[in-house]
């Protein structure tokens, strides 16, 4: 029972981070939606169906990328939440970790509340070199969260493959003191391209859905 409910909750994320997709992408073109109302922007997403179709083939291996597993996490101290998912990577994957960001955000789901956890690590390499580091509240409840690379890091290269790394110290039972051994996750991030014809498909559209949708349609 509790491993039906743990499979429920974690695919309403993934339901969930389209949706918050699709609310990032209305934010950051605002030009786009002006005049219309919020029912007709609710309408437009609740009748757009939205296929992810993953890139067909994994892109070739590059001198010093990292070669660990992606997407993926380690328990360490932290306790099992019986009805909430694991710390879990809403991206990083082969099939979801490209982007056409110069600086992408990183979407993470945590079940650990900000009063249960109070901060953690994130940190992305390009190969042996890192890139960034920095660490970071976790929100007040649990829940989907995101962390941002500031304009102070150098844009994503076209091609590279960069692994990105986050670590939550929880405290150990019975005491207030965090652990020596945090629950982790990886996973992989590359910068593509816009293609001519996405181009031409993205400015042929006017609802932010649309695009929503053209970009899952070439995997991004």
């Amino acid at each position: 029972m509790q491993r039906n409910t743990a499979n429920l909750l974690l695919f309403n994320l993934k339901t969930t981070l389209f949706a918050t997709i699709a609310i990032i992408t209305l934010i950051q073109n605002p030009i786009k939606v002006l005049g219309e109302s919020r029912n007709l922007v609710s309408n437009n997403f609740k009748n757009t169906q939205i296929r992810f179709i993953p890139a067909q083939k994994k892109p070739p291996k590059r001198g010093g990328n990292p070669s660990a597993p992606q997407g993926t996490g380690s328990r360490g101290h932290c306790l099992d939440k019986e009805s909430k998912p694991a710390l879990t990577s809403l991206v990083g994957s082969h099939n979801l970790k490209l982007t056409v960001d110069e600086r992408p955000k990183f979407w993470v789901y945590t079940p650990y509340s900000r009063k249960e956890v109070a901060s953690g690590e994130f940190f992305l390499q390009n190969g042996d070199s890192e890139v960034f580091r920095t660490s970071f509240q976790l929100p007040i409840k649990p829940g989907i969260f995101s962390i941002s690379l500031p304009s102070t890091v150098p844009a994503l290269e076209i091609g590279n493959n960069y692994r990105w790394y986050i670590d939550i110290y929880c405290p150990t039972v019975g005491t207030s003191n965090e652990s020596s051994t945090p629950v982790s996750l990886t996973g992989l991030v590359q910068r593509v391209k816009l293609c001519s014809a996405m181009n031409r498909e993205l400015s042929a559209v006017t609802i932010p859905v649309e695009r929503v949708q053209i970009y899952a349609k070439y995997g991004i």
